[in-house]
């Protein structure tokens, strides 16, 4: 992506990061990196660290970031790990996609009709659907 379009969406989302954004969900991630943590302790030798840690705990992030409501968090987590496996059909890949695409749609207007500190809400007055669906998109 080139300016000035590029400048646009940088502007916008630089906004959603800042420090005391980021301070604020701490809390939250350091939960989720616990638990995940906890639970690898828990299982065991050996431990799957990839399919324990490094693959639900950035989505997981991610879900705090957007606003994914917990009931949704499976969901959404299983739509990225299909997505981004690289033992899957690209017709797989492809369902995973659609699937989370009409997802995000979803909760994008549900965050219009009832905004809340997520990142979705605090750029639904700047985007469209699918402006705000592609961002999501590019985060995870």
């Amino acid at each position: 992506m080139d300016p000035p379009e590029h400048t646009r969406y940088r502007k916008l989302l630089t906004g959603q990061f800042s420090v005391p954004r980021m301070r604020q969900l701490e809390p939250r991630i350091g939960r989720i990196v616990d638990d995940h943590l906890d639970s690898l302790v828990q299982q065991g030798k050996p431990a799957d660290l990839v399919t324990g840690f490094a693959l639900p705990v950035p989505s997981l992030v991610i879900c705090e970031l957007l606003g994914v409501d917990y009931a949704d968090r499976g969901r959404f987590q299983s739509y990225a790990q299909t997505l981004f496996s690289t033992l899957v059909s690209p017709q797989d890949k492809n369902t995973a996609r659609l699937g989370l695409v009409t997802y995000l749609r979803e909760l994008i207007q549900r965050k219009r009709a009832t905004p809340d500190d997520a990142l979705i809400s605090g750029l639904t007055a700047e985007l469209d659907d699918e402006e705000l669906a592609n961002v999501a998109l590019l985060l995870l």
